[in-house]
């Protein structure tokens, strides 16, 4: 069974790691995270059925490959990935409130998006990108056709 997270300082403040895998199971519980990683030398991260905020990010300078799965953003209007050196990105997740995605990573090559992300998406800064895959799908139980078409527009524009 899942729990809560315990304090795991040496972890999030590691000058060394460069992988980290962060996953929790509990479907109806998110796990709150730092507001930020102190992780410098960090090139990959995985998080699954986690909850955090814009700052997460900001100090894992050297990251390159990205995982969110099944994520929470609650309180967030915009959340925004700044990441000079990321180059994969993999975005799964079904969010049901709307919310603007900036997005500005220079070296991104592959962005992946599936789900129902209720996303935004401004991205201007994606000089690299070469391959993009989208798998959308409605949540179980949503009818509203017309909402979710609108939806994969917005991230599309």
């Amino acid at each position: 069974s899942c729990r809560q997270l315990p304090s795991l300082p040496l972890i999030f403040n590691s000058k060394s790691l460069t992988n980290l895998k962060l996953v929790f199971c509990d479907t109806d519980f998110f796990q709150n995270l730092p507001n930020s990683l102190n992780l410098p030398a960090l090139t990959t991260l995985h998080l699954e059925g986690v909850s955090f905020s814009n700052e997460l990010f900001s100090n894992c300078l050297n990251l390159k490959n990205l995982i969110l799965i099944d994520f929470s953003i609650e309180g967030l209007d915009v959340f925004s990935i700044f990441s000079p050196q990321l180059v994969n990105l993999t975005i799964s997740s079904h969010l049901m409130r709307k919310c603007k995605f900036v997005l500005d990573a220079p070296n991104l090559s592959s962005f992946q998006l599936h789900g129902f992300p209720n996303l935004e998406l401004s991205a201007d800064n994606l000089p690299s990108l070469e391959t993009v895959e989208l798998n959308i799908r409605r949540p179980l139980g949503y009818e509203n056709m017309e909402l979710i078409a609108v939806a994969l527009i917005n991230v599309l524009q």
